[in-house]
């Protein structure tokens, strides 16, 4: 009953709110949390191929330069053609070059824009485990991106929610959300302040390695993401200093009628980050970056007695590249390093590669990848934690103007430092998106996963599909 009353209220809340989200981000397979707190891995799932509106990918990261939705002239309020809503100070924002684009609705120096996607499908593996059952399953995905249109600055507030309901009951619902809270400020030409705070809610999968042992339960997990950036250019010099403090808090878990206490687990992250780049060419500008970064737990110690505080330091270089329409992205090599407090535990040490890019050969395709690398804490006694690396690609062809399909292949491989073992997970999908109108739009998709392992019993396999319907203002 619950699932209904959220799927009401949802398809009510869209046709009554003023907005519009932008299309694809929410219209995929989900597959299992990941509830790590190390450096952001790109996105595996094979049919997020969209972004919202104001240039935030569905990871929804901070971005220095929110791009805005072009100022819209003055309007007869009564020409329907203009998409008026009522008088002159509400009007739509809609994009006369895309006839299937999000037609959002200006109210004063803001547009709105509210979506939700409803979908249903089968999973032979709910869970993502060895053994796990099928199930059907039932997604509801409510957004809403706020954005300004003004001359100099910007602001953004959005949300996006979802929420998995499998219907034989093979694995707990899951649910998660993202709120998040952008500005910039614009000081001077090529000079600008960025500010960035997220809310994150998952929950932990009973594949993650630091699952609670014996809990029957999917604790949640919280997280509390707050930026600064400044970035400045002088000439051909570019420069960027940030800050960052991140917050993860565990719930307990329980086991029947026990708690398992996870409070030690509970810690904040501090980074400070340095950028410098030069321009050679308005379509290339290599930089180097440094960052010092510092996690503390809020215990001492945590149920093992280990002290998991730590402190590191991460150096990398690369390249940053546009030259629209064909391509745009960046790439970096380097190497990252974090020591914990506990002298009986070793170093977590890498290379890392990151980076992405958008590649259009073709006015008709698209070519979308991501890497990224990073270390995930452990929870487990002999371990400081595992290097995660990560990476996907992402092909879509439009076929028409209202029909796209997509092909995605992702891999993700942890390495569990001081255990001396190793997981590949991998991912191939394939997706179509048929644009009915500006307001909705039907996609259909199927998702092949696998994991190997070199731990008895972790290995699995998981087939899926799904259709969704995205209704949008």
């Amino acid at each position: 009953m619950a699932l209904r009353a959220l799927l009401a209220a949802s398809i009510l809340a869209v046709a009554a709110v003023p907005a519009l989200a932008a299309e694809g981000d929410p219209m995929v397979l989900r597959g299992a949390v990941d509830d790590s707190d190390a450096a952001p891995a790109p996105a595996v799932d094979p049919f997020a191929t969209g972004s919202l509106p104001d240039g935030s990918g569905p990871a929804g990261r901070t971005s220095a330069r929110v791009t805005r939705v072009g100022a819209e002239p003055a309007v007869d309020s009564s020409d329907p053609v203009a998409g008026i809503v009522s008088g002159a100070s509400v009007r739509r924002a809609t994009d006369p070059a895309d006839p299937y684009a999000p037609a959002g609705i200006r109210v004063g120096s803001f547009i709105y824009y509210p979506a939700v996607t409803v979908g249903a499908g089968f999973t032979t593996n709910a869970a993502k485990i060895a053994g796990g059952g099928g199930s059907p399953t039932l997604d509801i995905s409510p957004e809403l991106l706020i954005q300004s249109d003004w001359a100099r600055h910007a602001a953004s507030f959005s949300f996006r929610g979802d929420w998995e309901h499998f219907i034989d009951g093979a694995a707990r619902d899951n649910p998660s959300a993202e709120v998040a809270a952008k500005a910039r400020l614009d000081l001077a030409d090529r000079w600008n302040l960025a500010f960035a705070s997220i809310y994150g809610y998952s929950q932990q999968s009973v594949s993650d390695p630091n699952f609670p042992t014996g809990a029957t339960d999917n604790p949640g997990v919280h997280t509390i993401d707050n930026s600064v950036e400044f970035n400045g250019a002088i000439g051909r010099n570019e420069f960027t200093f940030g800050t960052r403090a991140i917050r993860s808090i565990y719930e307990d878990a329980s086991a029947g009628n026990a708690v398992i206490d996870q409070s030690y687990r509970d810690n904040w992250l501090f980074s400070e980050r340095v950028r410098l780049g030069y321009e050679l060419s308005p379509a290339f500008t290599p930089f180097v970056e440094g960052e010092l970064f510092q996690r503390r737990y809020d215990d001492g110690a945590d149920n093992n007695g280990v002290a998991r505080s730590s402190r590191g330091f991460a150096v990398k270089a690369g390249i940053a590249f546009e030259d629209a329409p064909i391509w745009k992205g960046e790439i970096a090599v380097g190497t990252r390093e974090e020591k914990l407090d506990d002298p009986s535990l070793a170093s977590l040490r890498a290379l890392t590669v990151d980076g992405s890019l958008a590649w259009s050969p073709t006015e008709l395709t698209t070519v979308t990848t991501n890497l990224s690398s990073g270390f995930n804490p452990s929870t487990n006694p002999a371990s400081p934690g595992s290097v995660v690396y990560a990476g996907s690609v992402d092909l879509a062809y439009a076929w028409r103007p209202d029909v796209t399909f997509d092909v995605t292949g992702s891999a993700k491989y942890e390495h569990f430092v001081g255990l001396g073992e190793t997981d590949w997970t991998y991912g191939l999908g394939a997706a179509a998106t048929w644009k009915l109108n500006r307001r909705m739009q039907l996609r259909a998709g199927y998702l092949h996963e696998w994991e190997t392992s070199e731990v008895p019993g972790v290995a699995y396999t998981s087939d899926a599909v799904r259709v969704d319907l995205r209704l949008q203002r």
